[in-house]
């Protein structure tokens, strides 16, 4: 299967990109998504189009590529380079060389075109040489190339699964339809690199929510799978015997799955399954759940996630504050331990978790229920240092 291919570009090269997106997805039958611009606008900044594209790159797991372009290409380059795992290579016409050298040994995955310097016929060869020329392995290229991507650079790393410095920013949803998710997951495409579906089955928490709304359960759940490309998957199962869905779970696949304390007595097998096929495993639990619990547990888990309300499954509650008194007793008996909190996450909480020990971070209500989901997402990231 080919990779997804990524474009973006501001007005400098909005026309060539118009054409080579066509190109590279009719005539050399490729997926190819495009970032914009969408519009022709002499004021735009290509960091608004490219960041985006470069972002998705460096979170993809399938090998996907980007070709961003700009008048010279060398500040588009400079952005994506920015970010973890990206390795942007310039191409603004001479010996062709340069553009077959860039994969097979540096294994770039971004392609930035300076458009003012070359035209629309040959820029098609170069193009097309890129995608089809392979990554050749070769251990002193490979080696040159891991520690260009391990390095730590001046400010924190952006790293694949959008943490920083072990931190990071999920947001969370029990959505009543699979349109809420479609319309969450659309807005913040591109912005956050992760989400956390919660399901409610209204057993093992009173309220119900997608997919356990719908007639077949597991149908449903495989609708995820068109989001899996954009997004670490998250998985907040707030309902009993779990373990009845973890094929269906590592078939999206997911990134992570949270099974709360007293729905299983299969932690044994949750985690054996989690390890078989490469997702992390969390413990839920309220802060009336005994940490006895965690302790006699832990070795079976990833993380564990502290609920930060009373009831579990319901957006829109308050913060109940002995829930940094839990984080912190789990941080000074367990310092690295990761531990996330999810309910009553919001702007005035987040500082006071992050001062507790919380390394990662589910806000609800504060982004599903914003006007505009993806500034909210960017302004709480900003409190964890994103």
């Amino acid at each position: 299967m080919k990779p997804t291919i990524y474009f973006a570009s501001d007005h400098a090269g909005f026309a060539l990109k118009n054409e080579l997106v066509a190109f590279v997805e009719r005539e050399l039958g490729f997926t190819v998504v495009d970032f914009g611009a969408n519009t022709l606008d002499l004021e735009d900044d290509f960091t608004d189009y490219v960041a985006k594209a470069a972002r998705e790159v460096s979170a993809s797991k399938n090998g996907a590529k980007a070709i961003i372009l700009g008048g010279s290409g060398q500040g588009e380059a400079m952005l994506a380079n920015r970010f973890h795992n990206v390795r942007a290579c310039v191409f603004y016409g001479g010996d062709t060389e340069i553009v077959r050298l860039s994969r097979e040994h540096n294994d770039a995955n971004v392609l930035s075109l300076g458009a003012r310097f070359v035209d629309l016929h040959s820029i098609k060869d170069i193009v097309a040489l890129w995608l089809s020329t392979p990554h050749v392995p070769v251990l002193k290229y490979d080696r040159r190339n891991e520690e260009i991507d391990t390095l730590s650079f001046d400010g924190p790393t952006i790293h694949l699964d959008g943490t920083i410095k072990g931190r990071s920013l999920v947001p969370s949803l029990p959505a009543a339809s699979f349109t809420e998710i479609e319309m969450l997951l659309e807005s913040l495409e591109g912005v956050a690199f992760g989400v956390q579906i919660d399901l409610v089955d209204g057993m093992f928490a009173k309220n119900v929510s997608w997919p356990f709304t719908e007639l077949d359960v597991y149908h449903e759940l495989h609708r995820l799978q068109k989001f899996a490309e954009h997004f670490e998957i998250e998985i907040d199962a707030m309902c009993l015997h779990t373990e009845q869905y973890l094929d269906v779970f590592a078939s999206l696949p997911i990134d992570r799955l949270i099974i709360h304390a007293d729905s299983t007595k299969a932690f044994e097998y949750c985690s054996f399954h989690a390890k078989k096929h490469g997702y992390k495993l969390g413990l839920g639990i309220l802060n009336s759940t005994p940490l006895e619990v965690l302790t006699q547990n832990k070795f079976y888990f990833d993380f564990v996630q502290v609920m930060g309300i009373e009831k579990i499954g319901v957006q829109g509650q308050s913060f109940d504050e002995k829930t940094i008194e839990t984080v912190a007793s789990i941080h000074k008996l367990y310092p690295d331990f990761e531990i996330a909190v999810d309910g009553g996450v919001n702007a005035t909480t987040i500082p006071k978790l992050l001062k507790a020990g919380a390394r990662r971070f589910a806000p609800g209500s504060a982004i599903s229920k914003a006007s505009n989901p993806a500034s909210a997402f960017i302004q709480l990231s900003r409190l964890i240092g994103l």
